[in-house]
């Protein structure tokens, strides 16, 4: 998975998209606004802030 890619989860934590920046309309959850957040652990990549 890249850096701009996002993967959206279900309630039962089965990824159901992956949503992306890189092409515009690229995936068809582009230009939504993820408004819920069930994760309680930010996960941050090697090299990234």
């Amino acid at each position: 998975m890249r850096s701009d890619e996002y993967v959206i989860l279900d309630n039962q934590l089965r990824r159901i998209g992956l949503l992306s920046n890189r092409v515009r309309a690229g995936t068809p959850f582009w230009g939504d606004v993820i408004e819920q957040s069930i994760a309680e652990t930010i996960v941050h990549l090697p090299g990234k802030i």
